[in-house]
């Protein structure tokens, strides 16, 4: 296993405390292994000439990563 070593500022370690109770992780090793597999994803799509695509009710919106 390997190690990483954040310094996060206290706006980015709120950020990642709120996305941690969201997602009911115990750990920030857990979020950012999720958070990794969503880029793994996003990459894909966008390799492969596709469209990411947030919706959300009616509204829709177009991401750029």
């Amino acid at each position: 296993m390997t190690e990483l070593v954040l310094e996060l500022d206290g706006r980015a370690n709120a950020t990642v405390n709120s996305l941690m109770q969201h997602y009911g992780l115990r750990t920030k090793a857990e979020l950012f292994s999720k958070a990794i597999s969503i880029l793994k994803i996003a990459a894909y799509i966008e390799a492969t000439n596709g469209e990411l695509i947030a919706r959300r009710g009616d509204e829709e919106s177009r991401l750029k990563i």
